[in-house]
């Protein structure tokens, strides 16, 4: 169904067109970056307190990029752990902007160029359809019979005809 603004004149396709299986599937891709996201901050944080190797600033960067970065929020805070760390901060804000920027760029393709996603990800933006049957033999085809038998041996239809020979006698 498409969706015509009257302020700007513009089509827009609303945001439902995904379909269920694909909005389940982001929903679950976030929360499991997100919970990852967290779990390598305490892991990082356990490690600075022990005084061991520590998780590479970068791939704590790199979980932001990937969308984790509402855990890594959360986690910064609920951990004390890289609060106050300007060069690490300034670089995981980028991060963020980044994985805002993807998000808002796949949301208007969604809605205001769904034929560039279909160029690109076909079926992706089409509901789910079942795939057709072929179609049935039409009164106008003609069919063709052949009355040969074909050469095929079935070892299953052998070993039965073989059995009922030796029980035969």
């Amino acid at each position: 169904a498409v969706v015509s603004t009257q302020s700007t004149g513009k089509r827009r396709i609303p945001m439902n067109t995904l379909p269920r299986f694909y909005r389940l599937g982001l929903l679950g891709y976030f929360g499991a970056v997100n919970a990852g996201s967290a779990a390598i901050f305490w892991y990082d944080k356990q490690q600075a307190i022990k005084h061991q190797w520590r998780v590479r600033e970068s791939t704590l960067q790199l979980t932001a990029l990937f969308g984790g970065w509402i855990g890594g929020f959360w986690a910064m805070q609920m951990f004390k752990h890289k609060r106050s760390k300007p060069p690490f901060l300034k670089w995981y804000y980028a991060a963020v902007g980044g994985n805002v920027a993807l998000i808002g760029t796949g949301i208007y393709l969604l809605r205001y160029r769904p034929q560039l996603l279909r160029n690109l990800l076909p079926g992706l933006t089409q509901k789910y359809q079942k795939p057709q049957q072929p179609p049935q033999n039409f009164p106008n085809q003609t069919q063709t019979y052949t009355t040969e038998k074909p050469n095929v041996t079935n070892d299953s239809e052998n070993n039965y005809n073989n059995r009922r020979r030796k029980n035969k006698k």
